[in-house]
């Protein structure tokens, strides 16, 4: 159940008919995680849990779609995202029959902004509509975040906080430690991110006309964010099981967000992607990075364009400065596995 072992996370936790817990171990669970979608959201809030629940002996199961009759044998159920009214036709089935329903959520669905991919089908009335009725039904709801976790009251009082976890094995890649004579500031994320790489190019175009030794590598599908450039290397979309190896060059991490009431409900989740491995980041100032970035120890904040270039004119020139800021963030990091905190999904589905 690693990430190498199989080309798409979506295939790593399969249904069988092993699938139950047997008798003779009463304390272990049966678990089906029927993930929202196959990008971002549905590995860090259904497969990495997983993964690490299936390791502790748990019956855990991740799809997509699977037949109500497959999904209420199992003792706790996560619907991740659904809105249907099949979703809702499961959850209280599953309670019926004694089961644990938790609703999973890690976006703010009802201010999704008009440049995000997802606006058109987030604004429908009926999909809303759908998604609060499971909100409402199920037992628990889980979400990553304190800011989402306030909306989420107003639907159902019982919501636990967990913020995302890395699973670190899977972040554990060879850096080269020897000089280069480049520096590499990096990024890399989905396609809904745009408008916030947009934010953030005036600063790199400059910097790159500042250091002749500077390239910008780019992991999206943002091509037309970024003017052409000989240093700015634009890669395209890779599985997630590959998403460590874009950064395996990188000396300087950034992760920009515009400050709107979307993005209030986001996790720090790009700056824990680059302190994992050491990479020393510039983040915007705002709510999700504000509580994770010890300005000046673990990382740097940044509230405008002025103070963008400063900490990573600062991070370019030092190379001590990078390595004394990597340092504390990776430490930041190390306490945010799932190893290490998968207590935090066994206290609110019941198994402790």
């Amino acid at each position: 159940f690693r990430s190498s072992d199989l080309p798409h996370f979506r295939t790593l936790i399969s249904y069988n008919k092993n699938t139950m817990p047997s008798q003779k171990n009463k304390n272990k669970k049966s678990i089906f995680y029927a993930a929202g979608d196959y990008g971002a959201s549905g590995w860090y809030r259904c497969h990495v849990p997983g993964v690490e629940l299936k390791r502790k002996g748990h019956r855990v199961v991740l799809e997509d779609k699977a037949s109500l009759s497959k999904i209420v044998e199992f003792e706790i159920v996560i619907m991740q995202r659904h809105h249907d009214l099949s979703a809702s036709v499961i959850i209280d089935k599953v309670k019926n029959q004694g089961g644990l329903t938790v609703y999973e959520l890690d976006d703010d669905i009802w201010n999704v902004e008009p440049s995000n991919p997802g606006y058109e089908f987030w604004t429908q009335k009926q999909v809303v509509e759908g998604a609060e009725r499971c909100i409402r039904a199920s037992d628990i709801v889980t979400t990553s975040t304190d800011y989402l976790a306030s909306l989420l009251k107003d639907y159902n009082k019982n919501v636990f906080v967990i913020p995302n976890m890395l699973p670190s094995s899977f972040w554990r890649i060879r850096k080269s430690t020897q000089k280069k004579s480049e520096v590499v500031i990096a990024w890399a994320g989905g396609v809904h991110h745009k408008d916030n790489l947009k934010m953030i190019v005036p600063v790199l175009i400059q910097l790159l006309d500042e250091y002749p030794k500077l390239r910008i590598n780019i992991a999206s599908t943002a091509e037309e964010v970024f003017p052409k450039h000989k240093r700015i290397h634009i890669a395209q979309r890779v599985p997630v099981e590959k998403f460590p190896t874009l950064f395996d060059e990188s000396d300087i991490g950034i992760a920009p967000m515009i400050d709107n009431e979307f993005n209030r409900s986001k996790s720090d989740l790009k700056y824990l992607e680059n302190s994992i491995l050491g990479v020393p980041c510039v983040a915007s100032n705002v709510e999700s990075y504000k509580h994770s970035v010890v300005h000046g120890e673990n990382g740097f904040l940044a509230g405008n364009e002025e103070e963008w270039l400063k900490y990573l004119r600062q991070l370019i020139e030092d190379r001590k400065l990078r390595g004394q800021i990597g340092l504390q963030a990776k430490k930041f990091a190390e306490a945010r596995t799932i190893e290490k905190n998968i207590g935090l999904w066994e206290e609110a589905y019941g198994l402790e």
